[in-house]
């Protein structure tokens, strides 16, 4: 079961489902996934919800309570049925190609 809206507040991670969060003597690790929504092909700015599967990606995140944070984030690839071709999901958190967070890159 999902999370609070207050976690996900609280994490500063909106438009975020947070499925798990554990939190051991070294690190915190959560587990998440973006809402899934209609996204826009960046070819020819046509809207798709045709998904084509997931990846998980590990992410930098700003520590927390002294411990580092590492997100877990199943990301969506989407495809364009019409030439086939596939992208990733747009999050808000993430700079493309980036395994860090914005705010721990303005860290």
């Amino acid at each position: 079961m999902p999370y609070t809206h207050f976690t996900e507040d609280l994490h500063g991670l909106q438009e975020v489902i947070i499925k798990k969060i554990e939190n051991n003597e070294k690190n915190i690790t959560i587990y998440a996934e973006l809402k899934r929504k209609e996204h826009t092909y960046p070819h020819c700015n046509t809207k798709t919800n045709t998904m084509h599967d997931y990846r998980t990606q590990k992410i930098k995140d700003i520590p927390a309570s002294g411990k580092p944070v590492t997100i877990v984030l199943k990301k969506r690839r989407y495809c364009y049925p019409h030439c086939e071709k596939s992208f990733f999901e747009i999050n808000s958190f993430l700079p493309k190609y980036h395994k860090m967070t914005n705010r721990l890159l303005k860290m």
